[in-house]
């Protein structure tokens, strides 16, 4: 400035070449007038809107303003259609058309509400090289960046609280390509979450090959090995194998990784080992099955039932048995007692009209004949309330805060149900009766002829036996028989949940002895927090669950009062109870991946189902973040 608008003459207008003092000259000309003088005139003059770099930088931070606004529209777009896991591109990629896709549509209507962006979309469209951010490749470079930042919060949240547990399934996609899906379970500021962290395409599914892509998929985020507190997948050998199966395998790398079968699916399993140990059981879940196909292999035939249904203001149609599910065993069976009369009076009007054909007429008399026996109908309600008991369980079992503690606690009460019911097995079937027929006027109120009991002895061979009334023989060749199937596949599931559960505090400390300090140390903290809760909780229960007492000691700030009671519950909360999140995961895969995107990247992929699943964390991402990082992005771009 000195150079430009000093008007003496001196060592900063003309220069000076005395180094040795030049600390001296920088001193006494920053205290001089005319430098004072100089610095005004430059200040003055920058300050003038009609020179030429003011003029360029208004037009500088004008230009950045206007693609600011843009991309904030473009982010809330891609939010928006990534959070419900809808397609981005159409047919073409031009403004106006029918068939631009999802992406362009939501800017088209934005812009109707909008005149800035309206604007911006005319002088763009039809121009190849302008920059209009408006691109498949603009959106595509969001939905990564968005995806990072998503994964970034999640593991942010896991080493903030050091613990965690890994969920792990895997199932082929659309496109016949086997994805792994990985969930982390954890707690955070005193909640349980479970979160999706990615999936990734695998071509082996062998224990040392799923346990590889594991720890890559770890080491890539940043999460030690170590620090896994337990583990939970389906029944697969592959996963579950005491020898060879991931779950061993994980433990040789960190033997604190406890292994926890899934609850749900083994409550599943549980049902379908039942289900089959009884002939009389297969063909009642089979009668079923063929009134859902009867009554759907044709429109007349399910408008007939649906149009009885509805006379009679009944909502519940009939229900196909899904074959891993047991939830839906439970609605379809609910179906079948709500509707029996109805289904009945439809079924004698397609036997008895001439104008069907005979093959559907036959096959009506038959599923007729057997919903009008009194088995059938003890069968009904006798599975409804069963079935019941054990769809709330499963749904139980699934929700995020339960700890194993519960888990084993309603694993034990359902079967203490059980063992109720075949206790009082002749009460039970008198009241099955009773119930059965209330269902309809065409139930036959006599049990089948009666016949032999064939004796079979542990050698094998068999002996004759005594003839029993119908009842009995119901009673003791069915009812006796899966009530105690269901006691034998209780006892034999359950036991891993109650060891892991029931462990002492003692054994605790040994196990954990790098996470706890001691058990004197522990047993004391317990007992401090016992009068703590006694002093702050009045009139209230008295007892609280492992949940419960993490929050409180999280929101009480008592972390350093109780550390290691706060490690023991943050340690046994984190470990899972079912690999269900996994399997949701897949439900999303297949709306995300169907027929007419099947071709789209691994990677995309798995942006796509994050940003889904964690909606949550999705919908709270900050624009100005996402659009400062984009802009860092381009511009590390630019300079290479």
């Amino acid at each position: 400035m000195c150079k430009l608008f000093s008007i003496n003459v001196q060592a900063f207008s003309k220069g000076f070449s005395d180094w040795k003092h030049g600390e001296k000259y920088v001193i006494l000309h920053e205290n001089s007038t005319p430098h004072k003088n100089a610095v005004i005139n430059w200040t003055t003059r920058k300050e003038r809107k009609n020179t030429i770099d003011k003029q360029l930088m208004q037009e500088l931070e004008q230009e950045s303003d206007k693609f600011y606004k843009i991309l904030k529209r473009v982010v809330a777009v891609v939010k928006f259609l990534s959070e419900r896991g809808l397609a981005f591109r159409g047919h073409n990629e031009t403004f106006s058309g029918p068939n631009n896709g999802n992406f362009m549509g939501c800017l088209e209507l934005i812009a109707e509400f909008d005149p800035f962006l309206k604007e911006h979309m005319q002088k763009c469209s039809g121009k190849k090289h302008s920059v209009s951010y408006l691109t498949k490749t603009v959106y595509e470079e969001i939905i990564t960046l968005m995806a990072k930042k998503v994964t970034k919060t999640i593991i942010e949240e896991v080493n903030s609280t050091k613990y965690y547990s890994i969920v792990v399934d895997s199932t082929p996609d659309v496109a016949h390509v086997d994805q792994l899906a990985i969930i982390l379970r954890y707690c955070y500021q005193g909640d349980v979450f479970k979160r999706f962290l990615t999936i990734t395409p695998i071509t082996s599914h062998t224990g040392k090959s799923l346990l590889n892509v594991v720890k890559t998929i770890l080491d890539t985020n940043n999460l030690s090995i170590k620090n896994c507190r337990g583990q939970s997948y389906d029944n697969a050998a592959n996963m579950s194998g005491q020898y060879n199966g991931l779950r061993e395998l994980l433990q040789r790398e960190n033997q604190l990784a406890v292994y926890t079968p899934c609850a749900a699916h083994n409550l599943n399993l549980i049902g379908i080992e039942v289900a089959k140990v009884v002939h009389e059981v297969v063909i009642f879940f089979g009668t079923i099955q063929q009134l859902f196909v009867f009554f759907l292999s044709s429109t007349k035939k399910w408008n007939a039932i649906t149009d009885a249904l509805k006379l009679n203001e009944k909502t519940h149609t009939l229900k196909n048995l899904g074959k891993t599910r047991w939830c839906s065993h439970y609605e379809a069976v609910k179906a079948l007692k709500n509707n029996y009369e109805e289904i009945l009076m439809v079924l004698k009007s397609i036997a008895n009209d001439d104008q069907e054909k005979m093959d559907q007429r036959e096959e009506a008399k038959t599923l007729f004949s057997k919903m009008t026996s009194l088995e059938n109908g003890i069968l009904v309600n006798f599975w409804e309330q069963v079935l019941e008991r054990i769809n709330k369980v499963n749904k139980k079992l699934q929700t995020a805060g339960l700890d194993l503690l519960d888990a084993s606690t309603l694993l034990s009460s359902l079967e203490g149900f059980i063992k109720e019911k075949r206790n009082n097995i002749n009460t039970e079937l008198t009241q099955y009766e009773i119930l059965a027929k209330t269902l309809t006027n065409y139930l036959s109120s006599e049990y089948k002829d009666k016949r032999k009991r064939i004796l079979r002895y542990s050698d094998g061979t068999t002996g004759c036996g005594s003839n029993l009334t119908g009842k009995n023989k119901f009673k003791i060749e069915i009812l006796n028989v899966v009530l105690d199937k269901f006691q034998n596949e209780f006892q034999k599931r359950k036991k891993i949940y109650k060891e892991n559960s029931e462990s002492s505090m003692q054994n605790a400390c040994k196990f954990y002895k790098e996470d706890i300090e001691d058990f004197a140390t522990l047993k004391n903290e317990c007992i401090h927090f016992k009068e703590y809760i006694n002093i702050i909780v009045v009139n209230e229960q008295s007892q609280i669950n492992c949940a419960e007492i993490l929050k409180i000691i999280y929101d009480k700030h008592l972390i350093d009062t109780f550390p290691n009671l706060y490690t023991v519950m943050n340690i046994f909360l984190t470990m899972p109870i079912t690999n269900c999140e996994a399997e949701r995961s897949f439900s999303r895969m297949s709306y995300i991946k169907n027929k007419q995107r099947n071709t789209m990247s691994d990677d995309r992929l798995a942006d796509l189902m994050l940003l889904s699943i964690e909606h949550k964390i999705t919908k709270s991402l900050n624009y100005d973040e996402v659009i400062k990082e984009y802009a860092l992005i381009k511009v590390r771009k630019l300079r290479h």
